[in-house]
């Protein structure tokens, strides 16, 4: 950090030195300053769209929204493939309970970036609470792919087949969700309902004493 400040003595109009600032302060969650030195950089160079996502990623943390969503519109329209952009803008949209606009954000991230595993699963998520089960494990089955050792992922998709009533496929799911994470609890209430489903009755028993 002293570094940078020297720097910025001797090169006042350096923009990527206050970007570089600006993501020191970022990362120590100094939001107030980071979004200053993010907003040096952009005097310096009006078409810098990490600075206006890293910006935008401030005002998120600072839960200003609205200025997070005009950052991250400004730095998609500098460069319109920014995928990670249009994931941040996205994530935003679900705060305000936009699911239709983050949806077609998530979208046009994995659009330009098709391994975006978190992209995937938010909307995924989303499909999942809109009853687009179909779409939802299409989605949480890309995100296994990307990352396979993610527990999480299998319980989302085994909730999904639960409540499609594709027993053995949600069973599945949860076993390997609990075989990740012994202690992943929430799991085994799920499991022991597909078990009731089934008929193991004392399996299921026994996945809600562990509860």
């Amino acid at each position: 950090m002293p570094e940078c400040k020297k720097i910025i003595t001797h090169k006042p109009n350096d923009a990527k030195t206050y970007y570089n600032l600006g993501m020191a302060y970022y990362k120590k969650c100094e939001y107030d300053r980071a979004i200053a030195a993010f907003s040096e950089t952009i005097k310096r160079d009006p078409d810098h769209f990490e600075a206006y996502h890293n910006r935008g990623n401030a005002y998120c943390d600072e839960l200003d929204f609205e200025k997070a969503i005009v950052d991250y519109t400004k730095a998609i329209e500098i460069k319109p493939d920014y995928a990670e952009a249009y994931y941040s803008r996205g994530k935003v949209y679900t705060e305000y309970d936009a699911r239709n606009k983050a949806i077609t954000d998530f979208g046009m991230a994995i659009k330009f970036d098709s391994e975006h595993a978190d992209a995937h699963g938010y909307r995924a998520d989303l499909y999942r609470e809109k009853g687009e089960y179909d779409k939802a494990i299409e989605g949480y089955s890309m995100e296994v792919e990307l990352r396979p050792d993610y527990a999480e992922v299998y319980f989302d998709r085994g909730t999904v087949y639960l409540k499609k009533g594709e027993y053995d496929r949600a069973l599945e799911d949860f076993n390997k969700a609990v075989e990740l994470i012994p202690t992943f609890t929430k799991v085994y209430a799920k499991r022991a309902r597909t078990y009731s489903h089934l008929g193991e009755f004392e399996l299921a028993v026994q996945d809600y004493n562990k509860c």
